[in-house]
């Protein structure tokens, strides 16, 4: 099965693999595994490579902002995954919904300053349109931070 091929090749960061399934305007580009829904543009975002997703942004066929089994987007998955470059590509596309919560109300924002990920919160922070004020249970990224003890990301929060 192509779609299979897809997954496997973006797995292994194999990006010639992928311009030639990619040909095939037949390939279901958005296609899930079973076990938890991740798709080639998730799993390329995940590794961080760069080439593969900057390849997969450019096929209009793409859903950019499909989760998984969990609602986390590729723009999700790369932030906690601390994919600066990936976050920087993607924060630069209009489609991204970087303020999709995931199945436990939280954004990429509020799951970054809860993990005290400082590069990825500083590079969010650069963005005017994260919503800085999202609450996760009740709490806002900002509290998740102090309750941490992330003292470099209240810093510059």
């Amino acid at each position: 099965m192509m779609e299979k091929q897809l997954l496997e090749a973006c797995s292994n960061g194999n990006i010639e693999k992928v311009q030639e399934l990619l040909k095939n305007k037949k390939i279901n580009v958005n296609y899930q595994e079973n076990t938890y829904h991740r798709t080639p543009f998730w799993i390329a975002c995940r590794k961080g490579y760069i080439e593969l997703v900057k390849l997969l942004l450019n096929d209009e066929r793409v859903d950019v902002n499909k989760t998984d089994q969990s609602n986390w987007t590729p723009f999700f998955i790369a932030c906690y995954e601390g994919q600066l470059e990936v976050i920087e590509l993607l924060l630069n596309d209009q489609r991204i919904n970087i303020n999709q919560t995931n199945n436990s109300g939280e954004t990429p924002f509020c799951f970054a300053c809860w993990r005290g990920e400082f590069n990825v919160v500083q590079l969010l922070l650069n963005d005017m349109r994260i919503d800085v004020s999202n609450s996760s249970r009740g709490e806002t990224p900002f509290y998740i931070a102090c309750k941490g003890k992330k003292i470099k990301v209240v810093n510059i929060c």
